[in-house]
């Protein structure tokens, strides 16, 4: 009976000691995690040690333990002690992760990228974390990062598919989910007897989100068939394909077709980013003037055409507009800008003969 009993006394006091010792690695973590998270790396580093005193191999403690070294700048150390977790716990994915970010703040994307890749290959990789992460920006169109997928924008199209009368009205609405400033890029056409009067491209709230409007505003120019796309819109490495929509063009000769054009889809935004800041510029036949608030265009000798406005709105209200004017003659072009009656600026461009 004396040694049952001592055995059982000793397994009790084991467990006490065990859970003497948790609670004491839990405070000390405890003391760490408030003192990260007050910007006091250094101090939360020396009580995440304490907490390791209690509980040496515990995984979770090293991987706080190496955020805290992060923070101190600390790369290095960081990854030493990550790469010991996971060469013992290989399942940690988040400490594989967070060594991953820090090899990237360190500049070595392609072993970055190596650890990405594994748990891409395990299904446990965010992809979307993983692009909006500013350590990993530098690497994305890195080859050892190609593992990752195109993610996919959340697109919604608007595009009529009724029969519309020439010389009427039509609009072409794409709506995607876009918490980004960047360029939106539609690849994509408009074929058929219409032609272009407006471009509208404005940041909005949507429903508790952020989103980016276009809206196409096309004239009918006679009968026939209007196919609109496909379409590949991108935008921060994400990408969504528009299926093509048809509508029947009526004119008011039923026997013959109007002509037909192709209209790029292009948005301001990509216009604007295609000008880089210049004001005018020639392209093919015609020029893009870039303009703001009520500022308007006066050419000499003027188009032949009616000019299509590119409008970007930002979600403040806040207007650049870029102008584009085609059937213009070959030779030199005087470009005025006004505000009211006042030019505000001048500039000369040379068309090419075709």
């Amino acid at each position: 009976m004396k040694a049952w009993w001592a055995i059982w006394l000793l397994g009790c006091t084991a467990v006490d000691s065990g859970l003497q010792a948790q609670k004491q690695a839990l405070d000390a973590w405890e003391r760490g995690e408030r003192a990260l998270n007050e910007g006091q790396a250094v101090l939360a580093a020396r009580h995440f040690s304490e907490a390791r005193s209690f509980q040496p191999d515990d995984p979770v403690l090293r991987i706080w333990h190496a955020e805290a070294m992060a923070a101190q700048g600390k790369w290095g150390r960081a990854v030493t002690e990550l790469g010991e977790v996971l060469a013992r716990h290989p399942e940690q994915h988040q400490a594989r992760y967070y060594r991953a970010l820090y090899l990237a703040e360190s500049g070595d994307g392609e072993e970055a990228g190596r650890e990405l890749a594994w748990l891409q290959s395990r299904g446990e990789l965010d992809v979307q974390e993983v692009r909006s992460e500013i350590a990993f920006a530098p690497f994305l169109e890195q080859e050892a990062w190609a593992f990752l997928p195109s993610e996919s924008l959340l697109v919604t199209a608007e595009l009529p598919a009724q029969g519309a009368f020439e010389g009427t009205m039509v609009t072409a609405r794409l709506l995607m989910e876009s918490p980004w400033s960047t360029p939106v890029q539609v690849s994509g056409e408009f074929v058929g007897p219409v032609a272009f009067r407006s471009v509208l491209e404005r940041d909005r709230a949507h429903g508790g989100g952020l989103f980016r409007e276009v809206t196409y505003r096309l004239r009918v120019m006679g009968a026939g068939t209007v196919v609109q796309g496909p379409w590949a819109i991108e935008q921060e490495g994400r990408r969504e394909v528009v299926e093509p929509v048809t509508f029947l063009a009526v004119g008011k000769d039923e026997e013959e077709d109007g002509p037909s054009v192709t209209l790029s889809a292009r948005t301001p935004s990509m216009l604007l980013a295609d000008m880089a800041g210049a004001r005018v510029r020639a392209v093919g036949g015609g020029v893009d003037i870039q303009l703001s608030g009520s500022e308007r265009v006066r050419l000499e000798p003027s188009s032949s055409e009616v000019p299509v406005r590119y409008v970007h709105e930002s979600q403040d209200g806040t207007r650049v507009t870029v102008e584009r004017h085609q059937g213009l003659p070959a030779g030199r072009i005087r470009v005025d800008i006004l505000l009211g009656p006042q030019v505000v600026e001048t500039q000369w461009v040379l068309i090419p003969v075709n």
